[in-house]
Order: structure tokens, then sequence, then C-alpha cells
């Protein structure tokens, strides 16, 4: 019987192929979308779980909860690790590591490479896997470094890295010699690691100190085997009292393998992380594109079930149980959505390319066809076939056989109530998406395009580098050049933050917190930058006052009160925060540094406008051994002046690797998140209106054979082609009406609630909900009008005898 089944069912599909083909390409292009979902979702829960002790490594955190807005931090006090290990038993090690691009040379050649600098014990808390040499002895001798598979093939094609030596510049010594090789770290993994150096020494037991202290990287505990984290987390409080620490002062801990997707809200973290958010949106896309295809099937099954109603009534009389009937029904549809998963797999496998490149990550093929993402897939694909088939099946199977042979009109009922329900409902979801995908859009354009207080085209910055001894030779010889219009020195990189920042109880609010940060540059900062002074004045090279080094006074007449007369600039953010009505020459002595105010700078955003910024305090950077060079050129010749540039750099600093990057392109970086939450939307909600207007191309078709004798009859009364598209559209016009009015306030309470997130946000304006309406209904519309017009252009005489 089962065989039976098989070979109808093969025969259907043959009958009308056209059916087939776009009833297969809707749940094909719908079943992929779920496969690409899945696969990204399943790669982005699998952060650091290949660890063997993954479940026993927990990052230390740092919380202040006395003033609003908290401080969640993973830069913490060097020593508290160890502090931690020495006092609490069920801790087995503690460990730190930092990881940034570095450039090392081989050979006079210089690599960059992605570096960690950790404990020497790193290898052995993360137990990290070795193709050579071991994790015990590799860092036993000073000077000693281990690369990884990728970083070997790059620095010593063709050899064993083994021995080799590596140089942190074209000329420096110490040299660092190879003495480990490790498998090549996953892309699913919260550091990256081609070349790893120990630190010096490890973490020395000090004493326990929050209000003075330095942080290298990030902290780490490792618990012995049954140790339970939330009872170590009980034993805090006293541990804190033991230290004397700030009574507002809490530790906290998070698990290795929620770091990525659950630390989004600690600063200081690591850049590899995801907010969790991001996953239920996108978990949440998956499930409307699954439920909008599922959609489609039945209206597309139910449509074409009115060819099949004598085939129904046939194996009725004959003596098919309406069980059986459903059965075969239910098959079918089981069959279907199986060729469907076939297809879908294969439309994967040609859009995964496509599909990474705009999420910017690179995996290869195999993380698409995993066992887990294709057991999903199939669970998803198969059940859905079921569940979709039931109503079909049902409502085919319970037509009366004798009704049926005769031709009686109420023998085989279809509830248009249930069928317009559904395309209002996968009308609405399509909307939702279009309005969410141009909100994020919208957001995402605000935020790329927004002023942010200096001009950021046609600004570079070097590296940090020492320029102690050759900063006023070396910013002039590129001053003289024409291309060049300005250059100054900062210790300070934009898009990455501040160097050093201080907090401050909020005068008029003590249940608030207000956050200064420092800048320390050079006379031309804000020249360079074009950053809008509003009062007073700005540093100058003819002001005495302005060049002292209030350090070396203050050191030399022991009076720290000497910081008080010390020149400072501050923003206007920070005037108004403190509310000072007469900034000039007001003595600043919250924040840090403090001193005298001699000029008011015009707010500007150094970082990404997913944060605010904190209040600024510009103090004169006078000599700098370390500082980034930050050079507005001409918009002409760039090429040309980026060569001089080099050359230049090469000749004062010939043992320093030149790289160089423009200010808006280190900006745009940091909204990769947006820009592929943008691209993501934008795709499937494209591939959920196609969807969508498949069915009701299906909806219209099945209403148009239903009504053509009503067609016949008015055409020989002499109604227009235009008159009858008019009544039929009507009704369709009123389902997506209705699915605009349920879509508009969910989808506006959605985006709402996502643009919490964002201290400098977009409104939701009228002409977001006007574009997606306008969409909406022009391609349901243009759908529902090719089927009715194709209708009523029939022979009117063809209509009522085929009727």
């Amino acid at each position: 019987m089962i065989k039976n089944y098989f070979s109808i069912a093969i025969r259907s599909f043959r009958a009308n192929l056209q059916y087939t083909f776009v009833n297969l390409a809707g749940l094909s292009v719908g079943l992929m979308s779920v496969f690409l979902i899945i696969s990204y979702l399943t790669f982005e829960l699998s952060f650091d779980k290949h660890y063997s002790n993954s479940d026993r490594i927990y990052q230390i955190i740092s919380e202040e909860k006395g003033t609003a807005p908290f401080i969640k931090t993973a830069e913490v006090p060097d020593v508290l690790g160890a502090t931690l290990h020495a006092e609490f038993p069920e801790i087995e090690a503690h460990t730190a590591f930092s990881d940034y691009e570095r450039t090392v040379w081989v050979n006079d050649k210089p690599h960059t490479l992605n570096s960690v600098t950790g404990a020497t014990n790193f290898v052995q808390v993360f137990n990290l896997p070795f193709v050579y040499g071991n994790a015990s002895t590799c860092f036993s001798q000073p000077q000693s470094v281990v690369l990884s598979q990728k970083a070997a093939d790059e620095l010593f094609p063709g050899e064993s890295p083994i021995g080799k030596s590596i140089k942190l510049s074209k000329n420096s010594s110490p040299v660092y010699t190879v003495t480990g090789l490790i498998r090549n770290v996953p892309p699913n993994t919260v550091f990256k690691a081609d070349i790893i150096f120990a630190l010096n020494k490890d973490n020395a037991p000090n004493i326990l100190d929050f209000t003075s202290y330095s942080a290298f990287g990030t902290q780490y505990i490792l618990l012995k085997p049954g140790g339970d984290i939330e009872k170590l987390q009980q034993k805090i409080g006293g541990f804190l009292k033991k230290y004397k620490t700030n009574q507002k002062q809490d530790i906290g801990f998070i698990k290795l393998t929620d770091i990525h997707l659950r630390a989004s809200d600690i600063s200081a973290e690591l850049d590899n992380t995801v907010n969790i958010k991001y996953i239920y949106i996108l978990s949440g896309v998956c499930a409307l594109i699954l439920i909008i295809a599922c959609i489609n099937y039945i209206n597309l099954t139910t449509a074409r079930s009115l060819q099949r109603i004598k085939e129904v009534g046939i194996r009725k009389t004959l003596g098919s149980s309406r069980k059986q009937l459903a059965f075969q029904f239910i098959g079918e549809s089981f069959l279907f959505f199986a060729v469907a998963l076939v297809l879908a797999m294969l439309l994967s496998y040609l859009v995964w390319p496509f599909f990474i490149s705009m999420l910017n990550i690179q995996l290869p093929l195999s993380y698409l066809f995993t066992i887990p993402n294709i057991l999903l897939l199939v669970a998803a694909g198969l059940l859905s076939g079921i569940l979709s088939g039931v109503y079909p099946s049902l409502l085919v199977s319970g037509a009366q056989s004798a009704g049926i042979l005769k031709k009686e009109p109420r023998s085989f009922f279809l509830n248009f109530r249930l069928r317009k329900v559904l395309i209002v409902t996968q009308f609405a979801l399509s909307t939702i998406l279009i309005i969410c995908t141009l909100v994020i859009w919208d957001q995402f354009k605000y935020l790329r395009n927004r002023p942010l207080g200096f001009a950021k085209d046609h600004l570079l910055f070097l590296p940090k580098a020492d320029i102690e001894n050759h900063q006023y030779a070396f910013k002039k010889a590129l001053i003289d050049y024409p291309n060049v219009e300005n250059v100054s020195f900062s210790d300070i990189q934009v898009g990455s933050g501040f160097g050093v920042y201080s907090s401050n109880t909020n005068p008029s609010d003590t249940a608030k917190r207000l956050d200064f940060a420092y800048i320390s540059a050079d006379y031309d900062f804000v020249k360079t930058w074009k950053i809008k002074l509003k009062e007073g004045r700005l540093f100058s090279e003819t002001i005495t006052r302005d060049a002292i080094n209030f350090d070396s006074l203050a050191k030399k007449c022991k009076d720290p009160n000497v910081y008080s007369t010390r020149p400072i600039i501050v923003s206007e953010s920070l005037v108004k925060a403190l509310n000072i009505s007469n900034p000039i020459n007001h003595v600043l002595r919250e924040g840090s540094p403090s001193g005298t105010i001699i000029g008011v700078l015009k707010d500007f955003q150094l970082t990404t406008l997913k944060e605010t910024s904190p209040l600024l305090i510009y103090d004169l950077l006078r000599k700098s051994s370390f500082a980034y060079t930050y050079i507005r050129v001409k918009d002409s010749n760039l090429p040309e002046t980026i060569s001089h540039i080099e050359n230049t750099w090469k000749t004062f600093f010939p043992n320093e690797t030149f790289t160089y990057t423009f200010a808006d392109d280190k900006l745009n970086r940091l909204y990769d998140s947006e820009r592929r939450q943008t691209q993501i939307f934008t795709y499937f909600a494209s591939i959920a209106i196609i969807i969508s207007a498949i069915g009701l191309y299906c909806l219209a078709s099945l209403v148009v054979k239903q009504r053509n004798k009503e067609i016949g009859i008015r055409k020989v009364m002499g109604a227009s082609i235009s008159n009858i598209a008019i009544m039929i559209s009507s009704d369709f016009l009123i389902l997506i009406v209705t699915a605009l009015i349920i879509a508009f306030p969910v989808a506006y309470l959605a985006m709402q609630h996502w643009l919490q997130d964002y201290p400098f946000r977009i409104d939701i304006e009228w002409m977001t909900f006007a574009i997606a309406a306008i969409l909406t209904v022009s391609v349901g519309m243009l759908t529902v009008e090719l089927q009715v017009i194709a209708a009523a252009r029939l022979d009117p005489v063809k209509s009522l005898k085929t009727e």
C-alpha cells in the first residue's frame, strides 16, 4: 500500500509541474534559510566548549554597585587571581592573558599575528593541544614562544619551527625561541592565538587594593573537580572584608562558556563577544521563516486539492476510509518536505560562502554540514511536514464521496476563514520583519553618519611608538609635505577608548556617578582633529605656564596643591554635569587630573556611539616616550602622501613596523555587529515576503477557480475586467490591511525594546511604517492582480461550461 501511495504521490507531482515547482521553490528556500540560521546559531552557542576544562574555568570580574550606572569590568587588580587562589582551597589554579595583534620579525620580514601574552600556566589551564612540546615545559626558559600550526606555516614554510628565532622588531633584542607548536585555535574561541608569549613573571601575592592597582588583561580561575562556583561566590563577602576593600566593591565570576554571549555588558572585555539578544532575535527570525513556509505550503496544498477532489470521491466509493486517505495525504506532505530538505541542503551549500562573508566570519563548510545541524534541520523539516499536512489531509478526506461525484456544491467545503487567518498571519510576520529591517538599517546609518564632534575623514594614525628622541623632527618632516595639513601626538587611540579613567560621586546626586577620562595630547590636538572650541583658549607654545612640567614641579616643591594651577581643557558635558557657571579659570578638583580650566571644547565622541562618552579632561602632552601619531591629510594624491609618510617613518624609526589606519575605517569597524544584523534582516525579510507572495498567489488562484462561474456571469452582464479585478482584489486588500494593523504595534514595541541598548538612537518615524505598508500592499496586490486579470480575460462561455 505504501508503495502505491508513493507512486500516486509521484504521479500527482508530475501531473502539475508548475504547482510542484512553485511549492518546492518556496519550501526549499524557507528551509535553506532555517538551515543557515541554525548553523550560525550552533556556532555562536559552541564557543569555548571544546576545552576539556571549560566547565571549570571562570573569568574574574569586578562590580561596583554603590552608584548608578553600576560598573561591571573585567579589569581587576593583577594580584586578585593569586590572592583568591591562596585563600580558597577549591581553586586549583589561576591565570591571566591579554590578546591583541602584534608584529614579529623573521629573517628581516615583518608578520602581523594574533598574539596572546599570558601567565606561564595559561596553556595548561586552557589545556591547549600540543603538536610538539608540552604545556608544562614550553615556558620553562626565558624568551620562549609557542606557535600555532597556521603561524608556523606562515613564518617558517616547509620547515620545523622548533628552535627557530623570532624578533619583536627588525633589530631588537631579546630574541624569542620557538619551544612549542599547538593546533590552530578554532574560531569559536573568545581569544585568538597564533603566537603565545609568557609574562616575564607570574603575579606574585601582594596586598589586594582596589583603590590603586595595575591591571593586566583578563584573569581566570580554574576550580578543582567538583568545585561549586555558587558556594565560592557566597564566601566572597568575607574575603572582601578581610582585605578591607571598598564596601561598594564586589567580585563576581562568569563561566568561560558564557563569556562570548553574556559578557557584552562587561567593560574591558575581550573583543570577540556578542550580545545574547542577537541570538534571540535570529532564533525568532528562524521560527518566523519556518512558520511562513509552512503556511505557504498549507495554502498551496489546499488550493491544489480542488483538482484532486474526484480522485478522493472515487477512492471513498471503492472503500477507502478517511483514515487511509488522511494517511496518504500526510505521507505526500512528508515526502514533499523530504525532497525540499535535500534541495535546501544543496542551496545552503551554494549560498554558504556568501552567507559567511555577510557575517564577516571565517568558517569552513564543515561547520554547516555537522551532524547536529543536519539532525536539527531534518527534525524541523519533517515535523513541519507532518503538521503542515494535517489540515489539507483532514479537509480532503472529509469530503462526501457521493456528493463529489454528483458535483454537489456542499460536498467539499473549504474553510476560507482559516485560510484567511493564515494569510493574515503570514503577511503580518513578513511586515514585522520588514519594519524591523528598516529600523535596524536606520539605526546603523545613524551610528555611522552621526557627527562625532571631530572630522573623522582624512585623519589617519600611526601605531604607538617610542618617539621621544625624534618627536619634533619627525613632526616637522611630516608637516613640510604639502599634502599633510596637521600632525598631533596623543596617548589615546580613536575607537579604542581612553588610557586613564576616574570616577566620582555626582555632587548634585550622590546616588549617581560621574565618569571622567583623561586625554594627554600635544598643542595641535584640537587643530588636527578639528574639534570646536566653545569658549576660552587652547594650549599655546607662546605661554610659559602651558609648557611647565607640573609633575616635576610637584616633586621638587613637595606640594601637591601645585596641580591646581595646571592648565587643563575640558569638554562641554563636564561643565554641564558639574554645573559650573563660569568655567574659565575655574579650579577643577573632581576627576583626574585636577587643574585650572583654560578652555571648553564642544563634545566629541572618541569611541562607539553604542556607549556614552565620559567627561573629558585634556592635559598637555609636553614630551612623550610612547604616543600615537595623528596626521590630517588632504584628499588629493593619497597613495603618494602615504608613501611619503611611510618613508619618513622608516627614516626616524627604522626598527618599528610601519602601519597606518584611517580613523573613519576604525570607527566603522566598531559597528560590524549592526552591519551584520542589517544584512541578515534584509536577506531573510526578502525571503519571507517572497514566500508570502507565493502563498497569496495560490490563495488568489483558489478563489478565482471557486468564482469562475460568477466571473463569467458578470462578464456576460457587461462587467469590465477592471471591475472584476477590483471586486475580487478588495477582499485580499482587507486581509493585507488587517495584517498591517496587527504588525505595526508588535514591530514598534519590539524595536523600541531593541533600541534601549543604544544611548544614541533614532526615533522610529511614521515613514518607516508607510514604506513597509507600501511594500507589503504593492507585493500582495500585484500578486493577486496577476491571477484575477488572467481569469477575467478568459472567454465567459468557457468559464460557464467548465464550472
